[in-house]
């Protein structure tokens, strides 16, 4: 069947990290003729969460010059930030009754249920418990992006997210993943997406603020110059020390200084580093402010601020190797930080008793990297089969690099339960 037969379909999808929208342009689900287009949006709009305007700033003068004379049907990728997730775990009963008790529980827990969409699937059951995925979006968001869109002249056939809608892509063009438990880990130049797959469904997802630039450096990098919690970590650490002087009254000052000093090594597990290692992205020194930051746990005078010390985060130990001596090599011990990454994943799953331990773990990044996972899977130090997925298998770049695009168009097939 030539191309002229097939269906044009577009699929919008919107990059947070790069401030963008992407549109997607291709003749049925013919992988070689996708081709996607990168439309900056409006930084502001982006960072409040505004994403009404963003469709709209950035796509009016877009469709005006496709001149499309009647609306067209698209398909819609919302980022996964807008999307919440949550677990709960019923007793096992009659599935109707269930359901009403299910729902019931919802509308007790979250006091925003009329405003939310919410969509359910089973990820565990047994006799006595079962337990349930909830995956919500908020009305009013949905209700405002296709309105935007409908400005533009586009109508949305349906709609779903960007973890899934990679995950879709892999079902498809990887059939043998259909029914696994795997992480895929999908690696864009400056961040990499995790969704979690078991049996086919995606049950959990989360992000880098990295990718495949770090295997681009000729030096080892230290995960704390790749990001970084200090502000999250200060105020942890402010609100712990403060709840535990309120419940403390009566402590001496030493005996109190010692909780405090208990606390603050609790909160801060990982060893510290000299200053002259603690650099940002550009190599600069960072976070001398926060080094600095005021740690006063109270305004009584008997209690005197802390400095926060920043810690230097480190690979597990059977993990660390001695540094390489070519690019290669030091490509591939900086790849590690996704494997870490990927391991944590693994640990949370299999610390449940609902979801299932994840057989591999399969990722997406262009082919001059693919000798890493092969590199890796020889030491065999994680204890998990390495995958590659290998994009060279569609010679499409546009595709590959855009997986979250794609799979949008497989919302039918795959994943329903995480359409909108």
């Amino acid at each position: 069947m030539g191309l002229n037969n097939k269906k044009l379909n577009i699929i919008i999808g919107i990059d947070t990290v790069n401030a963008n929208v992407k549109i997607m342009r291709i003749f049925g689900k013919d992988t070689g003729s996708a081709k996607v287009e990168y439309i900056p949006a409006p930084v502001d709009a982006l960072n409040r969460g505004e994403w009404d305007k963003v469709i709209e700033e950035t796509l009016s003068e877009y469709m005006e010059q496709q001149h499309i004379s009647q609306s067209f049907a698209v398909w819609l990728v919302l980022p996964d930030r807008t999307v919440g997730t949550d677990i709960i775990t019923m007793p096992t009963i009659k599935r109707s009754k269930m359901n009403e008790a299910l729902e019931t529980q919802m509308q007790e827990l979250y006091r925003f249920y009329k405003n939310v969409k919410f969509n359910k699937f089973i990820v565990s059951a047994n006799k006595t418990n079962t337990t349930f995925e909830i995956v919500m979006v908020n009305k009013e968001l949905l209700n405002t992006v296709y309105k935007a869109l409908s400005k533009c002249k586009l109508y949305v056939k349906n709609a779903t997210y960007a973890s899934s809608a990679s995950l879709n892509s892999v079902f498809a063009l990887r059939p043998k993943t259909r029914r696994a438990n795997f992480i895929f880990v999908d690696i864009k130049p400056d961040c990499a997406m995790y969704s979690v797959s078991m049996s086919g469904k995606t049950v959990g997802y989360t992000f880098l603020p990295f990718g495949y630039n770090i295997l681009r450096s000729d030096k080892i990098l230290n995960e704390s110059s790749l990001f970084n919690n200090d502000l999250a970590q200060i105020a942890v650490l402010n609100a712990t020390e403060k709840a535990r002087r309120k419940k403390m009254t009566t402590l001496e000052e030493e005996e109190e200084k010692n909780v405090i000093e208990e606390s603050a090594i609790y909160f801060n597990e990982i060893s510290s580093a000299p200053e002259s290692e603690m650099t940002d992205g550009s190599g600069n020194q960072a976070m001398t402010a926060i080094e600095n930051a005021d740690m006063s746990v109270s305004e009584s005078p008997t209690v005197k601020s802390k400095a926060y010390t920043r810690k230097t985060k480190r690979l597990p130990a059977f993990m660390q190797r001695p540094v390489p001596e070519t690019l290669e090599g030091i490509a591939a011990e900086n790849f590690r930080y996704f494997v870490k990454q990927a391991l944590l994943i693994r640990q949370h799953n299999m610390q449940t008793a609902y979801l299932a331990e994840p057989e591999f773990i399969l990722f997406n990044m262009p082919e001059e990297y693919g000798y890493i996972v092969d590199y890796l899977n020889r030491e065999d130090e994680s204890g998990i089969v390495l995958r590659y997925f290998s994009p060279g298998k569609e010679n499409n770049v546009y595709l590959t690099d855009n997986l979250d695009l794609y799979g949008a168009l497989y919302m039918n097939h795959f994943n329903r339960m995480n359409n909108f």
